[in-house]
């Protein structure tokens, strides 16, 4: 996993790398991006580019060993079951956690996948965007705050873990990592979801302040 340095812009930077206008995106991309601000923080370098920051070649080899994705055909299929079921659709199924639906889990691995896909050049910036900002358009109509999604997603994690036989009897450690970073993100008055509005009916509010 790759880390890099760059001049510093903003005392809130280092702990958060977050910084839209130096990573040139719009409004709309970095509120989309800081709705999977939970697996970025945890995992990748920044909040604010596509796949976190990460160096094309995790991602190459991230999206096979992880995603079973090699090529446009296998990510193709990966995000249509994303979209259309995903692990939400047999959890609810099953009625696990009372039906609750794990929106959020689906919809911000999407993000990130989506991101990753494009740094490994599998598809196109482009394309990543498309799906990135409709994956976070859908994120806003089903959630009402920061708070909300990161709920959501975080009991999909654990969901997703027990699944995979990492929760019982010996809950992965990792999760505890994914919590922590939540509620420094919720907690911290310095953190982007502190910084930037949920809200977005009077476009991206940062700080008070409308960005562009």
């Amino acid at each position: 996993m790759a880390w890099f340095k760059r001049n510093k812009v903003d005392d809130r930077v280092p702990q958060w790398a977050w910084d839209p206008k130096a990573a040139n995106v719009s409004g709309d991309q970095a509120w989309a991006l800081l709705t999977n601000a939970i697996y970025f923080q945890a995992v990748a370098p920044r909040l604010d580019t596509l796949g976190g920051g990460l160096e094309a070649l995790d991602w190459v080899d991230g999206l096979a060993v992880w995603w079973d994705v090699r090529d446009e055909r296998e990510f193709d299929e990966l995000v249509d079951w994303m979209q259309h079921e995903g692990y939400r659709a047999k959890w609810s199924a099953d009625g696990v956690d009372g039906g609750d639906e794990k929106f959020a889990w689906d919809y911000c691995r999407l993000i990130t996948v989506a991101g990753g896909a494009a740094l490994a050049q599998v598809i196109s910036s482009d394309r990543a965007w498309s799906l990135v900002m409709d994956a976070a358009a859908a994120l806003g109509d089903r959630f009402d705050s920061w708070e909300s999604i990161a709920n959501n997603y975080l009991s999909g994690r654990i969901l997703w873990l027990t699944d995979k036989g990492q929760w019982t009897p010996t809950p992965d450690p990792s999760q505890q990592q994914f919590q922590q970073v939540a509620d420094e993100l919720l907690a911290d008055p310095t953190s982007p979801w502190n910084r930037v509005s949920w809200d977005r009916s009077a476009g991206v509010i940062v700080d008070g302040e409308r960005l562009a």
